[in-house]
């Protein structure tokens, strides 16, 4: 049931997706991004990234957000 458009590009390196998991007491987020953690990385060079948000106003992430810190727990 979900709809996607998918538009090729050309890059001459590689696409390697990184999560990052932000929460505060009030309102969480979650990035994800090819972008190193670099200035270079979230600055200076052509990245790709999807962010969610969550909060007392915005629920409907928050199953991801379940899922996202399980698997990081489970990873330490």
């Amino acid at each position: 049931g979900r709809h996607y458009f998918v538009s090729p590009i050309e890059m001459q390196g590689s696409f390697h997706p990184k999560v990052v998991l932000l929460i505060g007491k009030k309102k969480s987020r979650i990035i994800v991004s090819s972008c190193n953690l670099t200035t270079s990385g979230y600055c200076i060079n052509n990245e790709a990234f999807k962010y969610y948000d969550f909060d007392d106003q915005n629920t409907k992430n928050k199953q991801l957000f379940i899922d996202i810190h399980r698997k990081i727990e489970m990873i330490k």
